[in-house]
């Protein structure tokens, strides 16, 4: 449609600027999102417009009150639309009925078909009623049995048709019940003859599809559909010329309406190009008026001109065309030459192909001219016009044919060029790299000259400070000064667009949205000259949107990154002050006992920890040896240790100047533990503990284990002599606990080793632990020389066992070894 609005602008007197808002239907039941593109419609309300020509498609799925009041919007701007929308704006329409009333005359007159299928379409599209009514008139006029239990409702989509089938499919228990099935567009009747071919049904052997639009896909389906042609640029040609006229203050018709033109094809078991009319051949010789062996051209324009105008509208150029080829074809039959006619041909209809016409009016011609040449002229004379017409309609195959095979090709070099780009667009990492992709890009494809608008939208307004994002002219991008870049425009047509095209113009304007969210709007400003791909731009609007979209997305989750990021910073400060306060905790220096050798490795698995140590004098004959584990994992365990360590500490001394055994002080941080921690609401915790006095002289160690791993104490011959086994709960579990003390001896060269469950627990990539069981085969049968010995040697074994696994828990290993 806008392709004829465009070629009757160029070919007015007037100076014609035309803006195609390229938007969506005002409701559109099968796509939830569709209707944001028609943040475009704004547009005209913001600009300076002479006039607007409505699609009629825009209201295919809305009420009669919804299409007024959408109207109403622009006030008193003038407005043509094409399709009948109201009875106060003049409309230009097509005769949807008399195709109709054609397709379906010709299904039951020439096919005898009796029963009939209907796949519907919008019950509020007037387009949808008249073909509809159309239809049940001449069935009722043929007294053809028609119910409404034959009608499928759908909505202008291949999924109707498919559904439709399934259901019929359905209804007749597998069968087809119908001769045909007819839909109300092509788009239906292609998802007709999907579903068909699923189910292993052939057309139009087991049953007939017809269509309704003539889409180029139409003639291109296996078979070919038979379908009505809409004169679709006609129509966008006539809009415009009817508003020109109502801008010049005329009176206009509110209505002018197009016919259409049923368009026979293999789908509804017609072989019309092929069929040998031999009964009118018969009645034409049977009658002959007065055999010659040539052509009166007069007479033959004559009666040409009375067929055309008794079966459609032509113009006085159409006249004029077919004036040529008429004495063009009567002065090549009777020179017996073909010198001028085919050349006459090619030159006044290769324009026509190449802008899309089908040619249906020069194959009307040669119908004529071949039923007026068999029954006027000699055997000798029809011989040389009947060949001379077939290399004439061979002539006509062959421009439509190379010109479609141009187009395909055409099209499928610019989807490879638009996947490239996709592909280019895609990768682009942020904002600024996308609008120079565009830039450098867009061109490449033909569009040399483009803007691009930035907006918002809100609850209170449609468009919210719009501003220009990038301007290319030429092929070459523009700067944009902040005195225009980042100033709002008051308009939807921004200066920077009027100063940098020439007038009269073209303009397509694409919206930029993903789902919910607005973006903006692509400006192309077209080559009057060029044909282009129509959907190519709806193709590359999706593009940018899509790519903006995933570039905020992107935008977003890096700031995210960059504050998740700027607070784990904090945090793992915050941790290493808290780590460095914990290690501070413990002995800088390893004390070591006349007559005894000890070594220690401790490994947290994160930055704090809830393992803990201490190996201290408490006199000239006395050492403190513990090591301990704080249930859990986390800065709370942490704490934990810090406190029981302190009280430890504490009380430790205390019980000393009191006289009392060190180890007393563990009855007490227990009891300060379950009776001040655990009133507290949410987490449990606790400590194990192994706590053990040695003296140094008798080498006699006492010791409590508060649930803690047994400390294993090895003879000199690397056996296991014995077991420092748990003999009370951890500490903090109960303010009642008892905490009996065990005691054994150190002989020369024995060796006491003692560790956390951090050691045992140990996991490898494959999940496994490292396990008591070894640990002590690690131990046994060994005869080490010092404490440091024994703790590399585990230490290297559990770091070959864990490999590149995740540390699971704190490590910490204390190994005392008796020199003398």
């Amino acid at each position: 449609m806008w392709e004829g609005i465009k070629e009757a602008a160029r070919t007015s007197t007037k100076k014609i600027n035309i803006i195609a808002l390229v938007g969506g239907s005002l409701e559109a039941p099968d796509d939830q999102y569709e209707t944001r593109r028609n943040i475009l419609y704004e547009i005209p309300k913001m600009m300076k417009l002479d006039g607007i020509i409505i699609s009629g498609s825009i209201c295919s799925y809305v009420s009669i009150e919804k299409v007024e009041k959408f109207i109403a919007e622009y006030g008193d701007i003038p407005i043509v639309s094409m399709l009948k929308l109201s009875s106060n704006i003049p409309a230009v329409t097509i005769d949807n009925q008399y195709g109709m009333r054609e397709l379906a005359f010709h299904l039951v007159d020439e096919h005898k078909f009796t029963k009939f299928a209907f796949v519907n379409g919008p019950v509020n599209n007037s387009e949808v009623k008249d073909r509809f009514s159309a239809f049940k008139e001449v069935l009722k006029i043929r007294d053809v049995k028609f119910s409404k239990n034959d009608v499928f409702f759908g909505y202008f989509d291949r999924e109707s048709g498919i559904n439709a089938v399934k259901k019929i499919i359905e209804k007749h228990e597998g069968k087809i019940y119908y001769d045909v099935i007819v839909c109300i567009d092509d788009e239906t009747a292609m998802g007709v003859l999907d579903a068909l071919k699923e189910f292993g049904l052939n057309v139009p052997q087991d049953i007939a599809v017809v269509g309704f639009d003539n889409t180029d896909e139409s003639k291109f389906t296996f078979p070919p559909m038979t379908t009505v042609n809409q004169p679709l640029r006609k129509l966008g040609g006539e809009a415009l010329k009817l508003l020109l006229e109502k801008l010049d203050g005329k009176d206009v018709p509110s209505d002018i309406m197009l016919k259409t033109e049923l368009v026979k094809r293999n789908s509804c078991k017609c072989f019309f190009e092929y069929d040998i009319p031999k009964g009118r051949i018969k009645r034409a010789l049977l009658a002959p008026v007065a055999t010659k062996n040539f052509l009166i051209k007069e007479d033959l324009y004559g009666r040409v001109i009375e067929l055309f105008n008794n079966s459609r509208e032509i113009g006085d150029n159409d006249k004029n065309l077919i004036k040529q080829l008429v004495f063009a074809f009567c002065e090549d039959v009777n020179n017996q030459e073909s010198n001028i006619f085919l050349k006459t041909i090619q030159q006044k209809f290769q324009k026509d192909v190449i802008k899309g016409k089908n040619l249906s009016k020069l194959s009307q011609l040669y119908r004529v001219l071949w039923h007026y040449s068999i029954s006027h002229m000699t055997r000798e004379a029809f011989a040389f016009a009947d060949m001379l017409l077939n290399r004439a309609e061979n002539l006509r195959f062959d421009m439509l044919n190379q010109h479609e095979g141009y187009k395909r090709l055409k099209t499928k070099s610019n989807y490879l060029n638009l996947y490239e780009l996709k592909e280019l667009i895609s990768n682009a990492a942020d904002y600024e790299k996308i609008l120079n992709t565009i830039a450098k890009e867009f061109p490449q494809i033909g569009l040399d000259t483009f803007f691009m608008l930035r907006y918002k939208s809100s609850a209170t307004s449609k468009i919210v400070a719009p501003k220009v994002a990038l301007a290319v002219k030429n092929g070459k991008r523009l700067n944009i000064d902040k005195n225009s870049g980042n100033k709002y425009e008051k308009t939807m047509l921004p200066n920077i667009i009027s100063k940098n095209i020439e007038k009269p113009f073209v303009i397509v304007v694409e919206p930029l949205y993903f789902r919910n969210e607005t973006y903006g709007a692509l400006y192309f400003i077209l080559d009057e000259k060029v044909e282009y791909e129509t959907n190519i731009f709806e193709a590359l609007g999706k593009q940018i949107s899509d790519s903006i979209h995933t570039e905020q997305i992107m935008s977003h989750n890096k700031k995210e990154q960059e504050k998740e990021h700027s607070k784990f910073e904090v945090v793992k400060h915050e941790l290493q002050l808290g780590s460095d306060i914990q290690r501070s905790f413990l002995p800088q220096q390893i004390y070591q006992p006349q007559g005894f050798n000890i070594e220690v490795v401790y490994e947290p698995a994160h930055e704090v920890s809830g393992d803990f140590y201490d190996i201290c004098k408490l006199n000239d004959d006395t050492v403190a040896i513990i090591v301990a584990d704080v249930s859990g994992k986390d800065v709370s365990s942490a704490l934990f240790m810090v406190l029981t360590k302190t009280l430890l500490q504490i009380l430790t001394e205390n019980s000393l100047k009191s006289g009392q055994s060190p180890l007393d002080s563990i009855y007490a941080t227990n009891d300060y533990i379950s009776k001040y921690n655990q009133r507290r609401n949410g987490r449990f915790m606790f400590v194990t503990l192994f706590y053990g006095i040695l003296n140094t002289k008798t080498c006699v160690l006492d010791y409590v284990n508060a649930g803690h791993n047994p400390g294993l104490l090895f003879s000199n011959k690397g056996v296991l002599r014995e077991e420092l086994k748990s003999s009370a709960p951890a500490i903090g579990l109960a303010d009642t606990a008892k905490f009996p003390v065990g005691s054994c001896v150190i002989e020369k060269d024995e060796l006491l080793f003692l560790y956390t469950d951090g050691v045992t627990d140990t996991r490898n990539n494959n999940n496994k632990f490292y396990s008591f069981k070894r640990l002590l085969d690690k131990l046994l049968g060994k005869k080490y020389e010092t404490a440091k010995d024994v703790i590399k040697t585990v230490d290297e074994d559990l770091s070959h066992f864990r490999k590149s696994a995740d540390r699971f828990d704190d490590i910490t290993m204390i190994s005392l070894y008796r020199t003398f």
